[in-house]
């Protein structure tokens, strides 16, 4: 009788694994508007039910109609659908889910915002760079991940701001409008790769022309390619947007006294050329005690692989490394680097911190906890933020546990404007 009954409820969990499956080949083929339209009018008709007050609910009692009875009604009206019924709302919910159309806004603490900016001196800055900090108020294993959402919403808003005064521009110069690029420049890493995951995933039809460049070469990629950041692009393309791009082919350091040579090379001259074209830029930092930062990783191949005479870690560490930014390691204080070997990026830090001082030009840093081993950044940003000649950043985005370090943790010594 037992054995029966195993058999039963495996026949059972088989079914319903095939049922589950056929739905979701059928939904795959739906149309994208008919899914958005379902989930909005799903979630509209949920939070006039959470509002109604208990009066009218007493009234409609025995006649009351959940969310899902109600849009099953409506597809049957407006599409003449019969075939979804109420039970099929919640499958739709999820293909809405699976094609990034519904997409959650992590929350901000504003109190930690103020608090940054008071104890770092950062409102000039902010004044001058047109920027902001963002601090989620998010925290466990998925900080990361929330941290890279705000973003790229941020980032978001940041392509409109800046197709929209690149449109009044040539309005005024009496140029076609319809011309105007927006372009994003995008570093390597884990966080740049979920960023341009939830970009591609917020775009539509209407999102400004593109033109994507990738700003760093990234790492040490023989088990981890997909970390190249030219593997981002192909998040946008495949939304069928007006995208180009502009690679960036190189090793990710080379000889001490070959990158005069390196940017001289056809194939890296021609993104080195553009780069002042970039708008917003988006990258991350790492910091030099995380042993999943790719500069480090790298650094740590060519030390116990013999490849370099130099022990490339010690020497950073002789010189204070306490973090990296586009592959260019840095001090407390300045920018440093190996004796006999440069990191490749289409700009140096001192490069970058000039870059974001231009008008109309954009740097979003996220610093949230290492997307790994969780392990906090806190150390890597202090320079950052305190010194003002090391504020490679217009937009920082970080989480509360982050902003509550760099706000109780070592006393501040501000250092003078330059």
């Amino acid at each position: 009788m037992a054995k029966s009954s195993s058999n039963k409820n495996a026949k059972v969990s088989k079914d319903s694994q095939k049922s589950q499956k056929t739905t979701r080949t059928r939904l795959s083929k739906e149309t994208d508007e008919f899914i958005f339209l379902v989930s909005e009018r799903y979630f509209t008709e949920l939070g006039q039910s959470i509002d109604k007050t208990d009066a009218s609910a007493k009234q409609s009692q025995g006649k009351k109609r959940g969310p899902t009875t109600i849009v099953s009604d409506w597809i049957k009206e407006i599409y003449h659908r019969d075939d979804i019924t109420r039970e099929k709302i919640y499958p739709i919910l999820w293909e809405a889910t699976r094609r990034g159309f519904l997409l959650l806004n992590p929350p901000v603490k504003k109190e930690l915002h103020d608090e940054l900016i008071k104890r770092y001196d950062l409102q000039r800055h902010i004044d001058q760079t047109n920027g902001d900090i963002i601090v989620t108020n998010v925290t466990g294993n998925t900080t990361t991940s929330n941290v890279s959402l705000t973003a790229a919403d941020k980032i978001i808003e940041l392509i409109d701001r800046v197709d929209s005064m690149k449109k009044s521009k040539a309005i005024q110069e009496k140029k076609n409008p319809e011309e105007v690029r927006v372009h994003l420049g995008i570093g390597a890493g884990y966080v740049a790769e979920m960023v341009s995951e939830r970009l591609a995933s917020r775009s539509s039809s209407e999102l400004p022309k593109l033109t994507l460049h990738a700003i760093s070469p990234g790492g040490y990629y023989l088990e981890e390619p997909q970390k190249d950041t030219s593997t981002y692009f192909a998040n946008f393309t495949k939304q069928s947007l007006d995208v180009k791009v502009v690679g960036l082919f190189s090793t990710p350091i080379v000889n001490g006294t070959s990158l005069d040579s390196l940017i001289a090379n056809p194939s890296f001259l021609e993104s080195y050329k553009k780069r002042d074209e970039i708008d917003v830029l988006v990258t991350s930092l790492a910091s030099a005690d995380d042993d999943h930062g790719l500069l480090k990783q790298f650094f740590v191949y060519l030390r116990d692989s013999k490849m370099l005479e130099e022990d490339v870690i010690q020497t950073l560490k002789n010189k204070g490394w306490v973090g990296d930014i586009l592959f260019q390691p840095y001090s407390q204080k300045k920018a440093i680097g190996p004796d006999t070997v440069t990191p490749v990026a289409l700009f140096t830090l001192p490069e970058l911190v000039r870059f974001a001082q231009k008008p109309n030009k954009y740097v979003v840093l996220t610093g949230g906890p290492c997307g790994e081993c969780h392990k906090s950044k806190a150390s890597a940003l202090r320079p950052l933020l305190r010194d003002p000649s090391m504020r490679a950043w217009t937009h920082l985005i970080i989480d509360a546990n982050t902003a509550n370090e760099l706000t109780v943790k070592e006393p501040i010594v501000n250092f003078p404007e330059t």
